[in-house]
C-alpha cells in the first residue's frame, strides 16, 4: 500500500512539473556528457515555448541535490536552455534552473526558463513600420538558432517595402593585407523574411516554402502551435527495461528464440569476444511471470563460447558452436545457472575424408533434427550434417557437391537467412553464386535437394512455414516484401508483394513474427514531435488489417547508431506479443495485448 501511495505521489509530482515550472538545483558535473539535440527535440522545444526560444545545440545532464532528487524521484536530469545558453560544467558550483518538463514520454528531460535574453527591439520596430531609410546590420537579422521573431517575420512575408542592410566586404590586397569596407544593399522586407523563415523550414522539414505567402505561413504557425505536446498514454502494453545491458554496439550479438515447451523466450549471448562484457547476463529468459539472468561461461565452466544457434526445451538448452561443437546445458533452479551436461565436437564420418578444423557456415535447429553446413579449413569444401538435436548424434552427412553438383564452391557464399518458425521435413537455406541467388531445400535424410532461383531479397530475410507455403519475408527501408513458394520448393507461388510503411524512423529496419494465422510487422516510425513503434497485423493475403502503436519515445539526441532505437526480436508467447529493443545501452522489452 505504501509503495502504491509513493508511486501515485511520484506521478503527481511529474505531472505538476509538466504543467508549471519549479526551481531545481544541482551540479553540471565535469565528467557528465552533453548530448547534441535532435530536430525532433528542437521542434518540441519550439512548440512548448510558443516560439519564444533560442534553441541550443546541446543538452546538459544535471546531478540534482539530494532534496530535489528525492522530490523528483530522479538522480540526474537532462536540461535544455531556452535562451541558447551553454552551461559551464563544475563539480563545486551549485546551479539553479527554472525547470519545466519537455515531454511526458521522457520524464527526465526539462527545459530551463531561468534567464531571458532581450530581443532585438530595433528589428521589431522596423518590421512593424519599415521605411527605406531604415538600416540594419546583416548579422543582427539572421541567427539560425533564434526563433523568437518567427511570428513577426511571418507578418511581413508579403511586404514589398525595402530597407537598407549593412554588410561587410573583405578585400585582399596585392601586398597580402586584408581590409574590410562596409556595403549597403536596399533589400525587400519579404526577401529578408523568407531568408529568416528558411531556418524554420529546415527545422520542421517543410520542403520548399519559397512561394508560401503570409496566409500559408500563418496557417502553418497556428496549426503547429496548437499541437499537443503531451502524447496519449498507450493502452494494452507494459514496458520494462534492463539498464546498462550493452556495451558499445552489441545489439546484434545475442541470439533470440522462443521455447514452446517451457513457454519462455531466451536471449543467449554468442560470446564471440570480450566475454567479461556480458558477465551476469549471458543468458536471459523471460516468461509471463519474471525474467532470469544467468551465465554459461564462468569461473567454474569455461568450455563453451562462440555460439551460433540454440534450441531450448524447458530446462534443457542445446547449442551449436562456431567450430562444430554441440553442447547440452541444463538449468539448475537452486543456483539459477545453466550447467553443461555434455559437450563434444560433432563427429564427421571418416568416409568424407576431411582433415583439420571445420567451421559452421549455416545452421538450422529444430526440436527433433538440426542441420549444419560446415566448411573445412584445409580443403575449403562444404559438407552438410544432420544431427539429433538432443543428443548431438550424427544421423546423415554428405559433401555439398553430392547434393548440388552444379555449384562451384570457390564462388559460393551462404545467404544470412533467419527462421521465424520451425521448418519441417528438411533444411532450407540460401546461396549466392556469381551474383545469382537460389533457395535450397535438402530433405531430412539428405537424400534429395531442390533449388529455385530467386532474388537478393532473401538476404537478411526470414523464412516462415505457413500452412502449405514457405514464405520468405524481408523488412527493409520501410517496406515489407514477401515471396511465397510451395513446401517442396518446386515452384514460386507469388511474386514479390510489397507493403509500404510511412513515417520511416531513420534507417532502422522492421522485424516480423507469425502467430499461426497472421504476420506481425513491427516497424519504428518518426513524427514531428515524437517517435514510436507500431505493430502491423498482416493477413494471409499480405494485406494490413490492423495497426497498433506499442512503444513511444522522444528521439532527444541527434540520431546516431549508438543512441537510436534498434529492434531485436518479436514473438507471441501464449496470449501476448513480446517486443525486444535496444535503446542506447539499455535493453527494453514490451509485452503487448493485441487490441481488437
Amino acid at each position: 500500500m505504501n509503495k502504491l501511495i509513493m508511486l501515485i505521489m511520484w506521478c503527481f509530482s511529474l505531472n505538476s512539473f509538466a504543467q508549471q515550472s519549479t526551481e531545481l538545483s544541482g551540479y553540471f558535473k565535469e565528467n557528465y556528457r552533453t548530448i547534441q539535440l535532435s530536430n525532433q527535440a528542437k521542434r518540441l522545444l519550439f512548440v512548448k515555448t510558443k516560439g519564444d526560444v533560442i534553441i541550443p545545440e546541446w543538452g546538459y545532464y544535471l546531478n540534482l541535490t539530494p532534496a530535489d532528487a528525492e522530490k523528483l524521484g530522479l538522480k540526474d536530469i537532462l536540461v535544455i536552455a531556452t535562451n541558447g545558453e551553454n552551461y559551464v560544467p563544475s563539480d563545486t558550483k551549485l546551479q539553479k534552473i527554472n525547470a519545466m518538463s519537455l515531454s511526458n514520454l521522457e520524464p527526465y528531460i526539462f527545459i530551463d526558463k531561468h534567464k531571458e535574453i532581450a530581443s532585438n527591439q530595433k528589428l521589431i520596430a522596423i518590421l512593424k513600420h519599415p521605411k527605406k531609410t531604415d538600416t540594419l546590420n546583416y548579422n543582427s537579422i539572421y541567427n539560425h538558432s533564434d526563433f523568437r521573431l518567427t511570428k513577426q517575420w511571418i507578418d511581413v512575408v508579403d511586404h514589398t517595402d525595402s530597407i537598407i542592410v549593412k554588410g561587410v566586404m573583405y578585400i585582399s590586397l596585392s601586398s597580402g593585407e586584408c581590409i574590410s569596407e562596409p556595403v549597403y544593399d536596399l533589400t525587400p522586407i519579404n526577401k529578408l523574411a523568407k531568408d529568416a523563415l528558411h531556418y524554420v523550414e529546415n527545422l520542421f522539414d517543410l520542403g520548399n516554402t519559397e512561394d508560401w505567402n503570409k496566409a500559408q505561413w500563418q496557417n502553418w504557425y497556428e496549426k503547429t502551435m496548437s499541437e499537443k505536446t503531451d502524447v496519449e498514454t498507450l493502452k494494452n502494453t507494459n514496458s520494462f527495461v534492463f539498464p546498462n545491458n550493452f556495451r558499445q554496439d552489441q545489439s546484434k550479438m545475442a541470439i533470440y528464440g522462443k521455447d514452446d515447451v517451457g513457454k519462455k523466450i531466451l536471449a543467449v549471448e554468442a560470446l564471440r569476444y570480450n566475454v567479461d562484457y556480458f558477465e551476469g547476463h549471458q543468458i536471459i529468459s523471460w516468461d509471463n511471470d519474471n525474467a532470469k539472468k544467468s551465465d554459461y561461461y564462468r569461473t567454474d565452466q569455461k568450455q563453451l563460447f562462440m555460439i551460433d544457434a540454440f534450441k531450448s526445451m524447458a530446462d534443457d538448452l542445446f547449442v551449436l558452436g562456431k567450430y562444430n561443437n554441440w553442447a547440452h546445458l541444463k538449468y539448475d533452479k537452486n543456483t539459477a545457472q545453466y550447467n553443461i551436461q555434455k559437450q563434444f565436437t560433432i563427429e564427421i564420418p571418416d568416409r568424407l575424408n576431411l582433415k583439420g578444423e571445420n567451421e559452421i557456415s549455416s545452421v538450422q535447429m529444430g526440436e527433433d533434427l538440426s542441420y549444419v553446413i560446415l566448411k573445412n579449413k584445409i580443403s575449403k569444401s562444404f559438407f552438410i550434417v544432420a544431427i539429433k538435436t538432443v543428443t548431438g548424434e550424427v544421423l546423415f552427412a554428405k559433401k555439398l557437391t553430392e547434393l548440388l553438383p552444379m555449384v562451384k564452391e570457390k564462388d559460393l557464399s551462404f545467404v544470412y537467412l533467419k527462421y521465424g518458425t520451425e521448418i519441417p521435413d528438411g533444411f532450407i537455406f540460401g546461396i549466392r553464386e556469381n551474383k545469382k541467388y537460389h533457395l535450397v531445400k535438402i530433405s531430412a535424410n539428405l537424400s534429395e535437394a531442390k533449388t529455385i532461383e530467386t532474388t537478393s531479397m532473401i538476404q537478411n530475410a526470414t523464412a516462415f512455414f505457413n500452412k502449405n507455403n514457405f514464405d520468405i519475408i524481408n523488412s527493409e527501408d520501410g517496406f515489407l516484401k514477401k515471396i511465397s513458394f510451395d513446401t517442396s520448393l518446386s515452384h514460386k507461388l507469388s511474386e514479390i508483394q510489397v507493403v509500404d510503411f510511412k513515417d520511416k524512423y531513420y534507417d532502422e529496419d522492421g522485424i516480423i513474427s507469425f502467430d499461426g494465422a497472421n504476420y506481425q510487422a513491427f516497424f519504428p516510425f518518426s513524427l514531428p514531435f515524437y517517435s514510436g513503434i507500431k505493430m502491423h497485423t498482416i493477413n494471409h493475403q499480405f494485406k494490413p488489417i490492423q495497426e497498433q502503436t506499442v512503444h513511444q519515445f522522444l528521439q532527444v539526441e541527434e540520431p546516431m547508431d549508438d543512441n537510436m532505437v534498434h529492434l531485436l526480436y518479436a514473438s507471441k508467447l501464449e496470449n501476448q506479443f513480446w517486443l525486444f529493443l535496444k535503446v542506447g545501452t539499455d535493453l527494453h522489452y514490451v509485452k503487448i495485448q493485441n487490441s481488437k
